[in-house]
């Protein structure tokens, strides 16, 4: 495939592209079936919803900060890069 019409064009598309980005692979973090890219819960295996919040998720379960990979803290109170202390290596 052209590099223009690819999506990825330095990440083979694998044994299974991914239909929506031509060259690209298709993941599923949690092997249910379900890309990432459309599963609301993307770290814990469930069934396709018709419903986007729920689609991918345990039954009865909506994608909160754990699922999706969102930090839970806000980015206010994470520490600036250059406020926090390295050690030492000796």
């Amino acid at each position: 495939m052209p590099d223009v019409d690819d999506a990825c064009p330095v990440t083979p598309p694998g044994p299974n592209p991914d239909p929506k980005r031509p060259g690209c692979p298709f993941v599923d973090t949690d092997k249910d079936g379900i890309a990432d890219a459309d599963d609301a819960c993307p770290l814990k295996p469930g069934k396709p919803n018709a419903d986007a919040t729920h689609n991918g998720c345990p039954m009865g379960k909506s994608a909160g900060p754990a699922e999706t990979n969102e930090s839970a803290a806000p980015a206010e109170s994470m520490p600036e890069p250059s406020t926090v202390k390295k050690k030492r290596m000796k």
